[in-house]
């Protein structure tokens, strides 16, 4: 999944609708193209600097893998992971300036490999 989501990034995709996207096609999921256009506006952390929209659309993914239970489970473990992995945030500015210097690409594929990983581990 990952490798999938960073070929869409590099194509011109957000980071939000890169993990949708390559989640509908690794996993299957249902995500037409009105779904993945309705992303458009939550990159940069909804462009105020807030929650990264790599996060926002992992999120969806898992509530399109799993019931509402699921979903809690996995985001709350997401959270936790990329908070410890990237100095204590999960905001857009902090994650892409905390070790990438401002590279979403490597995050979005960071994060992805993540998310995959939460998947296997069972949601």
């Amino acid at each position: 999944m990952r490798n999938k989501a960073a070929q869409y990034f590099m194509s011109g995709y957000n980071c939000s609708q890169c993990v949708l996207m390559a989640a509908r096609d690794v996993y299957g999921i249902k995500a037409d193209d009105d779904m993945i256009s309705s992303l458009s506006g939550v990159c940069l952390g909804f462009g105020t600097g807030c929650i990264c929209g790599l996060l926002v659309g992992a999120v969806m993914v898992f509530g399109l893998l799993t019931d509402e239970s699921g979903t809690l489970r996995a985001r709350i473990k997401l959270l936790d992971i990329v908070s410890q992995k990237y100095g204590g945030s999960v905001r857009c500015p902090s994650l892409k300036n905390e070790q990438l210097s401002g590279n979403c690409e490597v995050l979005v594929s960071e994060i992805s490999g993540i998310i995959e990983n939460i998947i296997k581990e069972g949601l």
